[in-house]
């Protein structure tokens, strides 16, 4: 974010840098999407737990989708 800018729409993913999950779940809907929209070299981190996505995203790998719970524990 601080390199690239807050993504405030779907055309301003590139340049960015994601989190997303092993095989196991990518054909959860938002996992998916996230897998079929960003470039593969876009994806920095493959995690096998969807709570190692906070950790991660504070280490500066990357954003990732959270839960709406998860995104409310961690507003920064």
């Amino acid at each position: 974010v601080k390199r690239y800018g807050k993504i405030a729409s779907l055309e301003q993913v590139v340049g960015h840098k994601f989190i997303s999950t092993i095989e196991p779940y990518s054909q959860i809907s938002f996992i998916h999407w996230l897998n079929s929209q960003v470039e593969p070299q876009q994806i920095a981190l493959k995690v096998n737990d969807f709570n190692a996505f906070v950790p991660a995203i504070k280490a500066g790998f990357g954003a990732a989708p959270l839960s709406c719970r998860l995104a409310q524990l961690h507003p920064e």
